[in-house]
């Protein structure tokens, strides 16, 4: 069973991440999201990768990690043809999403 961490404000980011897990990022729009998958990624999960947004791809993969921006979907054919369902059925490592409830929303509305 995945761990799910919702991450919204400052206190929530001192957390002991395992694997597999789950991490929803949820700020301000344009603030800080990705500078703080940085700081998940490379910092909490002990890596070194030039993190960068992943909002022109959808998401980058940094060996068992998955970072997510899911900003521009805009329905479920692009949410199916970015293999987001196989990759979160799948995932033994961590996965961490920016943008779930805006893209949510765009959908489901």
């Amino acid at each position: 069973m995945k761990t799910k961490y919702f991450l919204n404000n400052k206190k929530s980011l001192n957390i002991k991440i395992n694997k597999p897990s789950l991490i929803f990022i949820k700020w301000d729009l344009w603030a800080w999201k990705t500078t703080i998958s940085k700081y998940i990624i490379n910092d909490l999960l002990w890596n070194n990768y030039d993190i960068t947004s992943p909002t022109y791809t959808y998401y980058y993969k940094y060996n068992d990690i998955f970072h997510f921006d899911l900003y521009r979907l805009k329905n479920y054919d692009e949410f199916f043809a970015i293999w987001w369902e196989d990759i979160l059925d799948n995932n033994e490592g961590v996965i961490i999403i920016e943008w779930l409830w805006t893209w949510y929303w765009n959908i489901f509305k």
